[in-house]
């Protein structure tokens, strides 16, 4: 395997790392994100509800 080939596996490897961990920051934020951008009202209790026992509307 060449510099160049051992390098862009690397850099991929890297690069698959952080995509999976910025998939999984969407999905474990999309509760609270979701109502912000849909305009949904939701009040404080309703944002800690769904912050610590999941999302039921």
């Amino acid at each position: 395997m060449t510099d160049r080939s051992a390098s862009l596996l690397r850099e991929f490897g890297a690069a698959a790392i952080w995509a999976a961990f910025a998939l999984g920051f969407l999905f474990a934020t999309q509760p609270v994100w979701a109502s912000l951008l849909f305009g949904v009202q939701i009040s404080a209790e309703d944002y800690l509800s769904i912050r610590c026992f999941g999302f039921t509307p």
